[in-house]
């Protein structure tokens, strides 16, 4: 039988955990459910080449981001909150997968459930329902194009009825690291003392549903839709280039975004913007 071999066993901070599949069939935590052990993309792995990404964008994005939010929202924004926000999604976006409707299979769109988990955690940090409603869209949205091609066609501009139906039958449980994962995820890349979700081992789908209908509210709701939109979208942009990018490195053939990503959003791409 043969092993896989994790791609970062000399840079993973998780690697020999209870948790780490090196050496083992398959990763234990999938990132991306693959039919061949070549492609296959663990969890934690999935999570260092997106650090490793955010890092190399951090300095140029950031100030951008900060700009946006304040002028969306017209108020003056800490720029360490607004960092440590950026770097929870980055690290924590894909949180859904985390779940053993997505490891075994069952239920493949955990932006909702991850949306749902980093609204709560996001308004434990920054004390703002604007700006949790702001990141929380952005984790919502980051597999927009993969919802429609899927023919998920209402999830673009969903209803809360919509999402009622979607949600409602569904069930999402924890897996049995999550309380053990969570805080060593936070503790090797942030600076945090929030509990992160330490609390119940299963969500109703009626209450991702929720506050996705309250995401909605903050957003669509609000006297400004369309800036508010904007601000999605400065949070949003960096998110999607470190999310493909680093889905990019477990092999195989990069989607048709990610490949426009990475050929517009280069080094030289990045300098002139930053011009």
């Amino acid at each position: 039988m043969s092993v896989w071999l994790c791609p970062q066993m000399k840079t993973c901070p998780f690697l020999g955990k209870g948790f780490c599949g090196h050496e083992k069939d398959k990763p234990i935590l999938l990132s991306y459910h693959s039919e061949t052990p070549t492609t296959a993309e663990c969890y934690m792995g999935h999570i260092v080449n997106c650090w490793n990404e955010w890092l190399g964008l951090r300095r140029r994005w950031l100030p951008s981001v900060k700009r946006v939010l304040e002028s969306t929202t017209r108020k003056a924004i800490d720029k360490e909150a607004v960092g440590k926000a950026m770097s929870s999604i980055i690290l924590h976006h894909d949180v859904g997968k985390l779940t053993k409707e997505y490891q075994d299979k069952i239920f493949f769109r955990h932006e909702a459930f991850s949306a749902h988990v980093l609204y709560n955690w996001l308004f434990e940090l920054l004390q703002e329902r604007t700006l949790s409603a702001v990141f929380g869209a952005a984790v919502y949205l980051h597999h927009e194009g993969l919802q429609i091609a899927h023919r998920h066609f209402e999830m673009r501009e969903p209803t809360y009825s919509y999402l009622i139906n979607w949600l409602s039958p569904v069930h999402f449980n924890k897996i049995e690291r999550w309380n053990e994962l969570i805080p060593q995820i936070n503790q090797e890349y942030l600076d945090l003392s929030m509990s992160y979700g330490i609390g119940k081992e299963t969500v109703l789908g009626s209450d991702v549903a929720e506050t996705l209908g309250n995401i909605m509210t903050n957003v669509d709701g609000s006297s400004e839709p369309l800036v508010m939109r904007m601000g999605i979208a400065a949070v949003l942009h960096p998110l999607t280039i470190c999310d493909n990018r680093a889905a990019n490195k477990r092999g195989g053939m990069p989607s048709t975004i990610s490949k426009a990503l990475a050929g517009f959003f280069g080094e030289g791409a990045l300098a002139r913007c930053e011009e």
